[in-house]
């Protein structure tokens, strides 16, 4: 296996290497889940039918624990910053590059929303209005690069939801209903690796409230080759056979 191991190195950056890579369609990155035997939450990214993974079309909806499956943010995704105060939390320069995933599906990139419509979690009793939270509390990132998730509404005006520009702190979470599907443009500033990490929050009627915490990596770098990441996606086939 030392050979297999040295091959996948070569294909995938260091911090991913044991990753499956996906390069598009739609994915709920920030999904909650339920575990009945250890009765909490379950983080874990959900990935659709027609998403393309280790450049093989899925074709069975699939869950993903955090840790083993990279985003890539192609080249296609760079946009030019707007000008205008209201896009400063976003970091950068105006008119300096930015790299978004958009809150509308374009096919040539990741789709990454957030979804509470688990059906496991739905047969759970749950407090409040909007009992699930996601708060950023960590991003390991590139020199000088930012990182934001944010919506631009009907009049073209940003609401953000994280945000490492100003610091991370209190305000970056959003909180949402049960059988919440909602999608978000993610933006960042440089091309590089980003580990982000977030806690789960959500507050049970009879548990109380419950937190889990999980990283999920992203990757801003030109999109991989098919034929690439296919020979990645045979080695790490091998590698999970021999764990």
């Amino acid at each position: 296996m030392k050979a297999s191991y040295t091959a996948l190195f070569l294909l995938v950056s260091a911090p991913f290497a044991s990753s499956a890579v996906l390069t598009s369609g739609h994915v709920d990155v920030l999904g909650f889940g339920w575990d009945d035997g250890d009765q909490t939450i379950v983080p874990h990214a959900h990935v659709d039918v027609g998403s393309v993974v280790d450049g093989v079309e899925v074709t069975v909806k699939t869950k993903f624990d955090p840790s083993e499956i990279v985003f890539f943010v192609p080249t296609t995704a760079q946009r030019s910053r707007p000008s205008g105060s209201q896009w400063n939390t976003i970091g950068g320069t105006s008119g300096g590059p930015v790299w978004i995933l958009p809150q509308n599906q374009d096919p040539s990139m990741p789709w990454p929303g957030l979804t509470t419509e688990d059906g496991e979690l739905r047969e759970q009793p749950w407090t409040g209005v909007t009992p699930f939270t996601v708060r950023l509390t960590n991003v390991v990132k590139p020199p000088n690069a930012d990182f934001a998730m944010f919506t631009v509404g009907p009049f073209g005006d940003p609401t953000y939801y994280f945000a490492t520009s100003d610091g991370i702190g209190s305000a970056d979470q959003v909180s949402v209903p049960l059988n919440t599907h909602a999608h978000y443009n993610w933006s960042f500033t440089q091309p590089g690796n980003y580990e982000m990490t977030f806690d789960f929050v959500a507050n049970h009627q009879t548990l109380g409230t419950l937190t889990e915490t999980a990283t999920y990596s992203f990757q801003v770098i030109p999109e991989p080759s098919a034929a690439l990441l296919a020979v990645a996606g045979s080695l790490l086939v091998l590698l999970r056979r021999n764990r």
